[in-house]
């Protein structure tokens, strides 16, 4: 899994933009596999700046690569498109995020563990 951590913020706010917590968060509070295009309609709803639908395709494909997500392809009126729903909760995310960062601190500085 890919980390990225601001050490001077707090809770999922350290390893993303507020943006993508509202998206996933979207993602997991739903009841059943969501369209990006729901996430993207609802994410401009609660974030004060416009977010691109391109934007948010993107980042939930990477949180399906970074197995955060589950990608369930589907057809419809506009062709295939993937339908997501949590294969981590948030707890499960964070728990992850630590492990990774401290894999590379582990890396960096092996006398420290």
């Amino acid at each position: 899994m890919d980390a990225k951590y601001e050490s001077g913020k707090t809770g999922l706010e350290a390893f993303l933009e507020p943006w993508q917590i509202i998206a996933l968060n979207i993602v997991w509070k739903s009841d059943k596999p969501i369209k990006s295009k729901d996430v993207w309609i609802q994410a401009n709803q609660r974030y004060p700046l416009t977010i691109s639908r391109a934007s948010i395709i993107n980042f939930l494909q990477y949180m399906m690569n970074q197995g955060v997500l589950e990608g369930i392809d589907a057809t419809g009126k506009g062709g295939h498109y993937n339908l997501y729903r949590p294969q981590m909760n948030e707890t499960e995310y964070k728990t992850a995020m630590v492990k990774t960062i401290l894999s590379k601190i582990r890396e960096l500085s092996p006398s420290l563990f």
